[in-house]
């Protein structure tokens, strides 16, 4: 396994941690909508979201929107 990989779980399974004690119950991210990078996000527990927050597809109407249950 790479170091980047590695990190990438690290970072990822920090900012889940950071989310449940501030109260949160899901996270949201806002991406290029590659292939890749769905799969990216698929890989740690994201789905697409059937509808995305107004406020960030005013910002990236070409994004994909995903969210993951905390």
């Amino acid at each position: 396994m790479s170091t980047d990989t590695t990190l990438g779980r690290r970072l990822f399974r920090r900012a889940g941690d950071i989310a449940r004690r501030a109260g949160d119950t899901s996270v949201v991210v806002s991406a290029t909508p590659s292939l890749n990078t769905v799969r990216f996000y698929q890989r740690r527990g994201y789905e697409p979201m059937a509808e995305p927050f107004a406020e960030l597809l005013v910002r990236e109407p070409e994004d994909i929107h995903m969210q993951k249950s905390l």
